[in-house]
């Protein structure tokens, strides 16, 4: 099973030899299902910025100004809306907490690099939970 499983290997098949296995049995209670793959945080980021936008055309006149589609803080797809999220996250939150997501590397990689195209993409791919404080981050402003 480790020639299998190693990361140098064909782990792909694994999915493959249990439905064969499943299929052979012919029992439905010895059906197993796999856990699903981690989250792209990048694409949660994506997903929400559309959300957003989508919820705010429907709400209309009723969101503030700040957050209309002429106002600052309207959900883009932009890097400067990334780096505008960032610097917000930096600036509202404690380091302790931001280390407790992420590191002391990465909270002081993203300081040092603050301002620069894709450092957010880079920090929720390295961490997925970063994604739930940069849209809590929005929410609160």
């Amino acid at each position: 099973m480790d020639s299998l499983l190693a990361e140098d290997k064909k782990s792909h098949y694994l999915p493959l030899l249990v439905k064969t296995w499943e299929k052979n049995l012919g029992l439905p209670e010895l059906h197993y299902t796999f856990p699903k793959p981690g989250m792209n945080s990048v694409s949660h980021f994506f997903a929400w910025v559309r959300w957003a936008k989508e919820r705010i055309s429907f709400l209309g006149d009723e969101v503030p100004t700040v957050a209309s589609p002429s106002g600052e803080l309207y959900p883009m797809y932009t890097i400067e809306f990334q780096e505008m999220m960032l610097g917000f996250v930096l600036d509202d939150h404690s380091p302790g907490l931001i280390t407790r997501i992420t590191n002391a590397e990465w909270y002081d990689f993203m300081v040092k690099h603050r301002g620069e195209n894709h450092i957010l993409f880079k920090a929720l791919k390295a961490f997925p939970q970063f994604a739930e404080l940069v849209i809590k981050t929005w929410e609160a402003r």
